[in-house]
């Protein structure tokens, strides 16, 4: 029996079908990889656009905040834009919100008296302990000595346990400050961050709330003193807190007259040393910007100085806040007023 004959060169049109074969798998893979790493880069080009332009949104919203300060402050109004919470903005396809705070009705922590610190700390919701120990080591940063207090902490203890620069022996310079200070977590300084509530702190409500370093005031504003310092206010009863508050709600509080009548005589007479309605030219504007359409949002935070020609100068500023300002469906965007 003949077997049939071997068609030559069979081998190298198997090999060179498989070669084929292989270079069309490759390069389809290399093409699937491109489109991958093109999709991965128009999103994070999107990425970066929308943080980009959420942060120039931010700065936007910081600076109609700085214009209608300079207008009201130039109207001789300045306690009138205190208390009207968050206000938005939208132009084009950006959007944003800000917050402004006066620093005149804080407690000024180059002058404020020990009890008042403390009183406020508790106020915020730290239980008592950790206020104590964190009002001591307040204190030891700003006197002039090395001698800690019963829960404070000097140069020894900066040095040794935390393996920072010791205290600065002096005056704060401005409210960050307090991120060196023994005992203050970061989540403190604005009441945001996942370890807020395990402080004890209402989001939103934390340091920058209560506390201010800026001016040299040693009484507190009642046009925009917030809740939790006219509570630790010596003699002042929370009936009078709640009239106070309703009263300048529905307007600012002019003259001694209108403090009088809203306070009570006996009582205004009472509180009268640590209280004024002098306006300070010192605010904080929160600003928090975003592109509409992008989940991404930026938030700045700058304290503000009026002179008196009312032009702003910038005093301290943030260009991303250390959390992002949850928006917990009530408009406070997290910060309370």
């Amino acid at each position: 029996m003949t077997r049939p004959a071997r068609r030559r060169g069979g081998g190298r049109e198997g090999f060179a079908l498989v070669l084929a074969l292989w270079f069309l798998v490759v390069f389809l893979l290399a093409v699937l990889a491109m489109g991958h790493f093109l999709r991965l880069e128009t999103r994070a080009d999107a990425f970066r656009q929308g943080r980009l332009g959420a942060y120039y949104a931010a700065r936007a919203g910081f600076g109609q905040a700085a214009a209608l300060l300079c207008g009201l402050w130039s109207d001789g109004r300045p306690g009138a834009f205190v208390h009207r919470g968050w206000q938005s903005w939208s132009q084009g396809r950006y959007q944003g919100r800000f917050l402004v705070q006066s620093e005149g009705g804080k407690f000024n922590l180059n002058n404020a008296g020990q009890g008042a610190v403390a009183r406020a700390l508790q106020r915020l919701g730290l239980e008592r302990g950790r206020a104590q120990a964190l009002r001591d080591a307040i204190f030891d940063w700003v006197d002039g000595d090395n001698t800690p207090r019963l829960a404070g902490a000097e140069a020894r203890f900066y040095g040794q346990v935390m393996g920072a620069p010791g205290p600065r022996n002096g005056p704060f310079d401005c409210l960050g400050e307090l991120a060196g200070v023994a005992g203050v977590e970061p989540e403190m300084l604005l009441g945001l961050g996942p370890r807020a509530r395990e402080l004890g702190l209402t989001p939103g409500r934390g340091l920058w709330s209560v506390f201010t370093v800026y001016g040299d005031h040693r009484a507190v504003n009642l046009n925009s003193a917030p809740p939790e310092v006219l509570h630790c206010l010596p003699c002042m009863p929370a009936r009078a807190v709640e009239r106070l508050l309703k009263a300048r709600a529905r307007e600012p509080l002019h003259d001694v007259d209108q403090a009088r009548r809203a306070l009570g005589e006996e009582v205004y007479n009472l509180v009268r040393p640590w209280v004024n309605l002098d306006p300070s030219p010192y605010y904080t504007v929160i600003s928090q910007g975003w592109r509409k359409g992008s989940a991404t949002r930026r938030s700045l935070l700058a304290v503000v100085r009026l002179d008196e020609m009312a032009r702003v100068d910038i005093c301290y500023w943030i260009d991303d806040l250390y959390y992002a300002l949850p928006d917990d469906g009530d408009g406070s965007g997290g910060l309370k007023r």
